[in-house]
């Protein structure tokens, strides 16, 4: 898939925007009029271990947030790379965190305060939540980007026969996964890209019905109890 195809798929998703805005003002404000009632039960419900959920719906609330990251890190004179070198994090991970894409352990959320003194404390409290992952749909326009789209789809089935070669009938996880991003100099001097994509190997199951502690029967004791 060439520029003008990855451009007409990014198209149709924009095109996608106003009947989703559409069906959210189906119930106007009412998640956000009242999400401060669905913390309040999150918070009694995965005050065990389990990480709270983020209620952020609104792009301009989400948008702030980032913000105030960016003006805190800018204010310190910091990168990510130094920034995800305190923390022990990949930079691409720590990118992340400052996006809302990635949830801040609580482990590491004393280390960021003290990084990043001006935060709030509602920030970092936020940041700790299990967030809602998405993406602008406009990214895709970006460049940077959609030459990196190009690259993965212009090499795909390459890609693919040397992962099949290597590891059998499977995929590459992004759950259980590591990305970095660096900078190096080539033989005439220029500057490169590096980026390293470090998955775990997930091989396709064989579905061996003896296996499968889902069949009916498993299911119908189940709910009987």
């Amino acid at each position: 898939m060439g520029r003008s195809q990855t451009m007409n798929v990014a198209n149709g998703m924009k095109a996608a925007i106003p009947l989703i805005r559409q069906s959210r003002a189906l119930l106007p404000g009412a998640f956000q009029k009242h999400s401060w009632r669905c913390s309040l039960l999150a918070s009694r419900c995965f005050g065990s271990g389990v990480r709270e959920p983020s209620f952020l719906q609104d792009r301009n609330e989400k948008d702030d947030i980032i913000t105030t990251l960016m003006d805190a890190k800018k204010r310190q004179g910091l990168t990510f790379d130094s920034i995800a070198h305190e923390l022990g994090y990949t930079n691409a991970f720590t990118a992340q965190l400052f996006l809302l894409q990635a949830p801040l352990p609580a482990s590491a959320a004393p280390k960021l305060q003290e990084i990043l003194p001006s935060l709030p404390p509602s920030v970092i409290e936020e940041m700790q939540k299990t967030p809602n992952r998405r993406f602008d749909v406009d990214i895709v326009q970006e460049p940077s980007v959609y030459r990196l789209m190009e690259a993965v789809q212009h090499y795909g089935e390459g890609f693919k026969i040397l992962l099949n070669e290597k590891f059998g009938d499977g995929i590459m996880s992004a759950i259980d996964f590591y990305m970095t991003v660096h900078k190096i100099k080539g033989k005439a001097g220029e500057d490169r890209v590096v980026v390293v994509l470090n998955g775990k190997w997930l091989p396709y199951t064989e579905q061996i019905a003896a296996n499968n502690t889902a069949n009916i029967d498993t299911i119908t004791r189940t709910i009987s109890k």
